[in-house]
């Protein structure tokens, strides 16, 4: 899963593949839509998704007499006592069924439901949630866009016809009914992939997928670069429980990874060792999936994936070839996780960020200078200095060490300096006598060979009264 990134531009890749015979539906689920709901109305900054503006204002509207219920202080209490968030939401949501009440699927086994969970907290749960569903009547909220839904989930389709589900199974050697879901969540601001463990050992595995562009009416478009999203979350199902079968033995030296390259996890919203294990793990095999329909792209997802803080991801995806070798050997990946354990303990976590460093650029120079309490109002141009050359293709602006409400209006006329390409300058709307603050996160400017530049640029700053 990957945090929201406020104004940030990428490029994005596409893939062909054959005709598969799993055909895959994009559906928006009443399930995901109401967890999604209870956790904005709770504040919960990765389900606070405001661009489809009417939608928003129409169900902020439909529950702001209920901001103070019960199931949401439950729900604010057990994110900060048991860390509730992100995909933990979307874990419980989709071991739920909705008919004229909320209840647990029929093959739910209690523990298999995010870690982040316990039984007492599952069941009273879902005892309050039932309780504000019926009061809500949310079901009516649901049906009453049913329209909407089903625009967006027409417009999904595109997406998903070149994936080649059938690879997962084989690559990873385990069983599957065949069962992939993949959900529109209007309100996320992410990208998660829960799963079900069936009684016979297979698995139902689900994308979800946010939404961030509309066209001028407000309906999600969905671009073809959504693909490696949904292999990415798909994954999650296939490696996510074998890094728990060995996390005794990969978290030590995990830790050493984790420390150097914190600032750029947490940018990300992997904010401890677990998750950027999960994460890697995922990454290396999305790289597999690469070099099995679209070669071309290995070396320059093998670069992105370093620049985000994955030190050793050149490392893990070799050994995986090892793996995709000798399947004779080695029937799943679960039985070759000894081999990944022993590459992890043999790698220096300083020499490779060294030699990450080398390759990162470094911002050298801001127009206003922290601090400043007499910047001008109206529109205020800002321009940041690199030491190097840029990918000016790249750039992105994100909420300051005071949060959103303290964030400045942007233009859109955002551009490098042609000759130079290391002078980035963007327009602010700034109002008189107000406090600003802003941050450039180095993840979101890149070299021209697709390195970030290291740190976080911070900017808060005051304009001059009237």
């Amino acid at each position: 899963m990957k945090k929201y990134l406020i104004l940030l531009t990428y490029f994005v890749i596409s893939m062909t593949v054959s005709a598969q015979t799993v055909r895959v539906k994009a559906v928006v689920d009443e399930r995901t839509e109401l967890l999604s709901a209870v956790f904005r109305t709770v504040g919960a900054e990765e389900y606070k998704n405001n661009v489809l503006t009417k939608y928003i204002s129409e169900l902020d509207s439909f529950l702001l007499e209920f901001k103070q219920d019960t199931l949401i202080h439950y729900a604010r209490q057990i994110r900060k006592s048991n860390g509730i968030a992100y995909d933990a939401i979307m874990s419980y949501a989709v071991h739920l069924e909705i008919t004229d009440s909320i209840r647990f699927i029929s093959q739910y086994k209690p523990g298999t439901i995010d870690s982040r969970w316990n039984p007492v907290m599952e069941q009273h749960f879902l005892v309050l949630l039932n309780d504000f569903y019926a009061k809500t009547n949310f079901h009516q909220f649901y049906t009453s866009h049913t329209n909407f839904y089903i625009e967006a989930e027409n417009r999904f389709q595109d997406v998903l016809k070149d994936v080649d589900y059938e690879w997962f199974p084989e690559f990873f050697g385990v069983k599957s009914d065949g069962s992939f879901s993949v959900i529109i969540s209007m309100l996320n601001r992410g990208n998660y992939g829960p799963s079900i463990l069936n009684a016979d050992g297979s698995k139902k595995v689900y994308s979800i997928n946010g939404v961030y562009r509309t066209d001028s009416l407000g309906i999600p478009i969905f671009g073809k670069g959504l693909e490696p999203i949904i292999i990415h979350e798909f994954t999650h199902s296939f490696t996510n429980h074998l890094v728990n079968l060995y996390t005794d033995q990969l978290i030590k030296k995990g830790k050493k990874f984790f420390k150097p390259v914190e600032s750029i996890m947490r940018q990300q919203a992997y904010g401890n060792v677990q998750t950027m294990l999960y994460e890697i793990m995922v990454r290396s095999c999305v790289i597999q999936y690469y070099k099995d329909h679209d070669s071309s792209m290995v070396q320059k997802y093998l670069t992105d994936e370093l620049s985000n803080g994955f030190l050793w991801i050149k490392e893990l995806y070799g050994l995986l070839n090892v793996y995709d070798n000798n399947r004779a050997q080695y029937a799943t990946l679960e039985q070759f996780m000894p081999e990944i354990v022993k590459l992890q303990k043999s790698l220096s976590p300083r020499k490779l960020k060294k030699e990450y460093e080398k390759q990162c650029g470094a911002f050298v120079g801001l127009s206003i200078p922290d601090g400043s309490k007499n910047v001008p109002y109206d529109t205020v141009k800002i321009t940041i200095i690199f030491a190097q050359p840029m990918n000016i293709g790249t750039y992105g602006i994100s909420y300051g060490k005071k949060g959103e409400s303290f964030f400045p209006k942007f233009l859109e006329q955002m551009s490098w300096d042609p000759e130079t390409k290391t002078k980035f300058t963007a327009i602010m709307v700034l109002e008189p006598g107000k406090s600003y603050s802003l941050c450039f996160p180095g993840q979101f400017f890149l070299t021209k060979t697709g390195f970030p530049v290291e740190g976080i640029l911070y900017l808060d700053f005051k304009t001059i009264k009237k």
